[in-house]
């Protein structure tokens, strides 16, 4: 019997299989030749032989890879190689399909260098242009530059360097890029087309750099502008993007080009302008206690994606909060201004700090419209139930609700009028307590029972005895009597549209029902009772006021308080208050002359105030009345400031 080879046993399939496995392996391995070869570093053609600082154009600089003995200079299709030198163009033009530094640079004083290859990435460990000098490569390939580049601009050949590539700066936090020259109206450097992406530090002092198109300029790191460097002639289309702004004092910006603001704290500070187009913030810290600006010919917005805005300054455009956050104020809570308009999306934030004596203010001349969130922060503060802030503010219109949160701010809640919002603190946080006292007169009194109570700026209330002695109790800090039914004490204080409990825009009906014993007089006024037979006045604006108006504010301002005064001290204007000497008040509020007289008064307006002016009413040589008036109507010549104080005084 003949034994069987085992390798007998179907051998056609293992043959194949075999086969098969081989054609793979080999498929696998030339795949990853060719994947290498696609990252892999081109192969020299050409060498550069000669010294560190030596010149391009020099032909005996160069090698051939191929032949040492040859010496020329590299072509549109070579790889020139730099051995570690620094290579100087210093005119004339140079080409090469793709340039490998090996440690080594290129520095550009003159003339022009072109990269040709579409595919080829040229590697530079640092990079120099000045003078009259070019570099273009194929926006395809990138030159990367793992040190330092520098670009600058030449005083005496009145022509500025271009820019035409995709350039990738590996520095990191030890490199740098500088755009420096002293930009004296001569023609500056110029990315013509392409980008330059960095994570080092840019420093932009040649006022006469250009971006064009839509090039860009993107740092991880930050991006410093030089002093009154103002790129004006920047694209529209074009982008600077940082993690953070530094800037000098005065004023500089990009031109009409778009700015990214991606991570870091952007500050501009006091006496200091930011110019630019459209600015979106996406991370970060944007710091306005100076102003931020359109440039000449651009329109600037402000795009908030995420990041904060805060501080006290001002800024033009419509400011759109997506889903970042509004805080106005710094370290403490203070007022923004926005001249344009303000949206908030229902991702965006409106974060208010509020405190005894000061609160935030977002303070926007044009139309508001919002959702989203009101941060309310009042923190360990308690207020006192009835007070009020206004926390944001329209010269325009105002449309839409606050979700609210915050701390402490279950006890306030957003009251919304036409053209503002404020907090009303809608429950007592100190509980009442009941003592007992014992008033004495010329007879002695029984007992009365008293409940305390604190309101702002005034002593703690009594209540009151029995019998012939002396009306009220003491109370814990004071011996003040309590205020007649349906007035109330003194409390809040004057503010750019509030004067204590009243604001300026609220209706007639919301008034009265703060305050609810009040009398009416001619020319549409209410007087509403404080304390100690003073009072706050609220003026409603007669039919031929509102004529001047545009149909629509004038239709938001009718029975609406547009005038705010009170002969109560307590309250005052800028410290100015009833019973004050109007000669302090003329140099203190810098009044003009009287724009009216009415009977032995004198009314004066204030010349300043963006959401309202201020009001004194001058009796003799004393101060009888101080508030605000809405600004619309208390603005214009001063025929019209007189026809406005003289409407209510007679039912117009």
């Amino acid at each position: 019997m003949t034994t069987g080879n085992r390798w007998s046993v179907r051998p056609p399939l293992i043959v194949g299989a075999i086969t098969l496995g081989m054609i793979g392996v080999l498929a696998i391995a030339m795949l990853a030749f060719h994947v290498a070869a696609a990252f892999a570093t081109p192969a020299c053609s050409d060498d550069f032989t000669g010294p560190s600082g030596g010149l391009w154009s020099v032909a005996g600089n160069w090698t051939s890879a191929s032949d040492s003995s040859t010496h020329a200079l590299p072509g549109n299709l070579d790889v020139a190689c730099l051995g570690g030198a620094t290579v100087i163009i210093g005119s004339g033009t140079a080409e090469a399909d793709s340039v490998q530094g090996q440690g080594g640079g290129i520095e550009l004083q003159g003339g022009s260098l072109t990269l040709h290859s579409t595919t080829n990435a040229s590697t530079l460990a640092s990079l120099s242009i000045d003078d009259a000098a070019e570099l273009s490569a194929p926006l395809t390939t990138t030159v990367t530059v793992t040190g330092n580049i520098e670009w600058g601009s030449c005083p005496s050949c009145n022509s500025g360097q271009t820019v035409s590539a995709t350039i990738d700066q590996t520095g990191g936090p030890t490199g740098s890029l500088e755009i420096d020259g002293p930009g004296t109206g001569i023609a500056g450097p110029t990315l013509a087309a392409g980008s330059i992406t960095t994570d080092s530090p840019v420093a932009i002092t040649n006022a006469e750099f250009l971006i064009d198109g839509t090039s860009s300029l993107t740092t991880t790191s930050t991006m410093t502008l030089g002093s009154a460097v103002q790129l004006d002639g920047d694209s529209s289309q074009a982008t600077f993007s940082a993690a953070g702004l530094i800037l000098p004092t005065g004023t500089a910006g990009f031109g009409p080009a778009s700015v990214a603001l991606t991570g870091g704290t952007t500050t501009i500070g006091q006496n200091t302008t930011l110019q630019a187009g459209a600015i979106t913030l996406s991370a970060g810290v944007l710091d306005d206690d100076g102003g931020l600006q359109e440039a000449p010919g651009a329109s600037q917005s402000l795009r908030i994606t995420g990041g904060t805005l805060k501080g006290q300054g001002n800024m033009q455009g419509p400011v759109t909060n997506v889903s970042g956050t509004v805080t106005p104020g710094d370290a403490a809570p203070g007022t923004l201004t926005m001249s344009g308009s303000y949206t908030q999306d229902a991702g965006g934030t409106l974060d208010i700090g509020v405190g005894a004596s000061h609160f935030g203010l977002l303070q926007v001349d044009g139309a508001v419209s919002v959702s989203g969130t009101l941060d309310a922060e009042l923190g360990s503060y308690t207020p006192e139930q009835g007070q009020t802030w206004v926390v944001l503010t329209s010269l325009t219109s105002f449309s839409g609700t606050f979700s609210l949160s915050g701390t402490g701010s279950a006890a306030v809640a957003p009251v919304y009028g036409p053209r503002n919002v404020e907090l009303e603190a809608v429950a007592p946080t100190n509980p009442t307590t009941t003592g007992t006292t014992t008033t004495t007169g010329t007879t002695t009194g029984t007992t009365g029972t008293s409940t305390d109570t604190t309101a702002s700026g005034s002593s703690t209330t009594g209540g009151a005895g029995s019998g012939t002695g002396t009306t009220g109790g003491s109370g814990s800090t004071g011996t003040t009597p309590p205020p007649a039914t349906g007035c109330i004490l003194p409390r809040g204080r004057i503010t750019a549209t509030a004067v204590g409990p009243l604001t300026l825009g609220e209706t007639r009906a919301r008034a009265r029902a703060t305050i609810t014993r009040y009398t009416s007089g001619p020319g549409g006024v209410d007087y509403f009772c404080l304390d100690g037979a003073k009072d706050i006045e609220a003026g409603y604006p007669s039919t031929t006021l509102l004529r001047k108006l545009p149909k629509v504010t004038a239709r938001h301002l009718a029975g609406r308080i547009v005038l705010a005064l009170t002969t109560e001290p307590f309250y005052s204007l800028d410290g100015i208050h009833a019973g004050s000497k109007l000669s302090a008040a003329i140099k203190r509020l810098d009044l003009g002359k009287p724009v009216a007289k009415t009977g032995a008064d004198s009314w004066y307006l204030t010349r300043t105030g963006r959401l309202s002016r201020g009001v004194v009413e001058a009796r003799g040589r004393l101060i009888a009345k101080v508030g605000i008036a809405d600004r619309l109507l208390a603005s214009g010549s001063t025929g019209s400031q007189r026809k406005f104080v003289r409407s209510f005084g007679s039912n117009a």
